[in-house]
């Protein structure tokens, strides 16, 4: 009964942490400006990505689809795509400026979605994790003094701690897919991938050998499935999160995947230690003249 009673309390005082705040504000604004590259990198084919969707809607399985299946027919019907984009636009750039804004956050949320609805045929795990990230900072609280309830609080560290535990087990599977598979043992699906013009760049495709491949390969394995064990651990934080870094911009760059690797490298920021970005005060004291006091110096 005590150990019962002493879980519930540990429980109670996990959930009821105060989270770093400066972290999820930065992890906010690289949520909602990592959207606006998206748009604006979309928009010279919008008009045809419009198009596709219009004679083959995605219908998506996924419940949100009733929410951005009748925007997007409005699109075209009723409102230009231009006025579609130049509202989506001005939202973020709202959301940005009013950053704790609930309301605003779920708009973006909303727009993240209609997009991928209309990427159906490009999307990648990138642009699904960006959406998914999108949804739970809705309930994250980024201001220590806009806390009303302990159960707001209670809710947000519910949403980080999920969202936390979904990036472990998804480098955890990642890991494990790759040590079964006896081509990424070996180095032979490394190999491979460098040879695919459409995600491997030439410079990977001039040095890549099986030496280096097996090499590779086996660090990917044993970062992605250490990943969720070191970084609970405060000795190891900082030094897992460098590696990813590392590896994450190894992907975006010599495996033509950057949209994935930036977010993946934003969801870190969710993990960083809640020190990380505190200045330490500089000020020394000397000692007055006049008397044995200290006093500070500006």
């Amino acid at each position: 009964m005590k150990k019962t009673l002493s879980n519930i309390l540990f429980l109670s005082d996990w959930f009821a942490k105060i989270q770093p705040y400066k972290n999820l504000l930065l992890f906010r604004y690289s949520l909602y400006f990592f959207l606006l590259f998206k748009i604006f990198w979309l928009l010279p084919v919008f008009s045809d990505l419009m198009s596709i969707y219009n004679i083959s809607p995605g219908k998506s399985v996924d419940p949100f689809y009733l929410i951005t299946d009748p925007i997007l027919q409005l699109v075209g019907n009723s409102i230009s795509e231009k006025i579609f984009i130049s509202v989506c636009l001005l939202i973020i750039c709202a959301a940005i400026w009013k950053k704790h804004k609930i309301a605003l956050s779920v708009l973006v949320f909303i727009i993240s979605l209609c997009f991928n609805e209309i990427l159906t045929p490009l999307i990648n795990g990138g642009d699904r994790m960006h959406c998914l990230l999108l949804f739970v900072n809705i309930f994250f609280i980024t201001n220590k003094n806009l806390i009303t309830s302990e159960l707001r609080k209670n809710i947000g560290n519910f949403f980080l701690y999920g969202i936390q535990l979904h990036i472990c087990l998804f480098y955890f599977i990642s890991g494990a897919d790759k040590i079964l598979d006896p081509l990424w043992r070996n180095g032979e699906a490394l190999i491979s991938i460098s040879q695919l013009s459409n995600y491997s760049t030439n410079g990977m495709q001039n040095f890549m050998n099986i030496k280096l491949a097996v090499i590779l390969s086996w660090a990917a394995i044993i970062f992605e499935l250490s990943f969720g064990i070191l970084i609970w651990m405060k000795k190891t934080k900082t030094i897992i999160l460098f590696i990813g870094l590392v590896f994450h911009l190894f992907i975006g760059v010599f495996l033509s995947l950057p949209d994935f690797s930036l977010v993946m490298i934003i969801s870190y920021l969710l993990f960083v230690p809640a020190d990380f970005f505190k200045t330490k005060n500089l000020k020394t004291k000397k000692p007055a003249f006049s008397s044995g006091l200290f006093v500070p110096n500006n």
